[in-house]
């Protein structure tokens, strides 16, 4: 008996990336992308400016996707994804010290192109996996405050 219109999705990293995916598949009425991996295959200058000493590297990510995509011969990416119409409003945030922080905000380039509103938030002194961080870090605590407040605003209107 529920809504399907009022049907969110969202995740950080990995799920935001299921998140996206079924976005683009259906048609929740809104998407929180945290971080979203979103290009298998395109070299980004982010993932080789902070491949090492920070929370998430090319290798480590190699892992997850050998993982994820077990079985899978060919490797969609969703850059690659044909968007015809816009799609559910979205709050894509993105890490500033993040190997994936070029290919999110590329995502949601593409994502505004298609016309889909979307809200970009760029926290610059945050690495990869920070919203699990607000207990220690201040700053990841202001960020997760922020996503908050952006994504209650896409729920409540959508359409701005």
């Amino acid at each position: 008996g529920a809504d399907p219109r009022r049907v969110a999705v969202g995740g950080d990293s990995a799920g935001a990336n299921l998140a996206a995916a079924v976005a683009l598949r259906e048609s929740p009425s809104a998407q929180l992308l945290i971080y979203p991996p979103t290009d298998e295959k395109t070299e980004r200058p982010s993932r080789h400016l902070f491949d090492k000493g920070f929370f998430l590297s090319v290798s480590d990510r190699e892992a997850f996707r050998t993982h994820y995509f077990a079985g899978v011969v060919d490797r969609p990416s969703l850059i690659e994804a044909e968007i015809v119409s816009p799609r559910a409003p979205a709050v894509v945030a993105v890490a500033g010290f993040d190997i994936l922080r070029d290919e999110a905000e590329a995502y949601a380039r593409k994502l505004l192109d298609s016309g889909t509103p979307t809200r970009v938030l760029r926290f610059p002194g945050l690495g990869h996996g920070f919203v699990h961080m607000t207990t220690v870090c201040t700053t990841a605590r202001r960020a997760v405050v922020s996503i908050a407040e952006e994504w209650g605003e896409v729920l409540t209107h959508p359409s701005s």
